[in-house]
């Protein structure tokens, strides 16, 4: 009896130790959360009147929109419950890095103060 009920112990488990990925439009996810490969939008985190605030993906693009044309879009971190921000990308196209607010189309002077790797140009 305690033989059997440890084979069952390990067959559910190991059953559900390889089934922790989950797969949305693919039959072999390959990660905890997995989409399909068809480009176009992933993730609709908020289904607006108008449009939807969320994530796509295009070809050699990472695409974050908004559901409205005055909308922000900001990179920050989570810090026991208080939101850190990083820089944003306003609506006019300017670009606030903490806090310090560019003009649109405005060129930053980060490239004079930062060390640029020899492997990549920023010209």
């Amino acid at each position: 009896m305690k033989r059997k009920l440890f084979r069952a112990v390990i067959l559910i488990t190991s059953t559900f130790a390889n089934a922790q990925n989950a797969g949305i439009g693919t039959a072999t996810p390959n990660a905890p959360l997995h989409f399909s490969l068809y480009l176009g939008k992933k993730v609709t985190h908020y289904p607006g009147t108008t449009g939807n605030a969320g994530m796509a993906v295009q070809g050699n693009l990472l695409q974050i929109y908004s559901d409205n044309p005055n909308a922000d879009i900001d990179h920050n971190y989570d810090q026991a419950g208080v939101f850190m921000e990083r820089f944003r990308v306003q609506a006019n196209g300017a670009l606030a890095v903490i806090g310090h607010t560019g003009a649109p189309g405005h060129e930053s002077g980060f490239h004079h103060s930062v060390k640029k790797p020899s492997s990549h140009s920023f010209d």
